[in-house]
């Protein structure tokens, strides 16, 4: 017997639930799991754009000074 045709025979006690209320409850968690994943992707690129704003520039800058003193502490020796 498979799950579903058991789960069917077990319980006239039980609350039934109509096809149009499944339905809806499917179509709400799946909302929920797009809101969710929509929600994670944006701040994921809010993240990256943030960094690539701020951290980039000035790791740039970092690697340019560093190359611009090593260049003069090469000359100097």
């Amino acid at each position: 017997m498979d799950s579903f045709s058991s789960h069917s025979s077990m319980g006239s006690g039980s609350p039934q639930i109509s096809a149009e209320d499944l339905k809806d409850q499917l179509k709400n968690q799946l909302a929920q799991a797009y809101a969710q994943e929509f929600l994670e992707v944006y701040f994921f690129f809010m993240n990256l754009s943030l960094f690539s704003f701020y951290v980039l520039p000035l790791l740039m800058m970092i690697s340019w000074l560093i190359t611009i003193c090593g260049g003069l502490v090469g000359k100097s020796v």
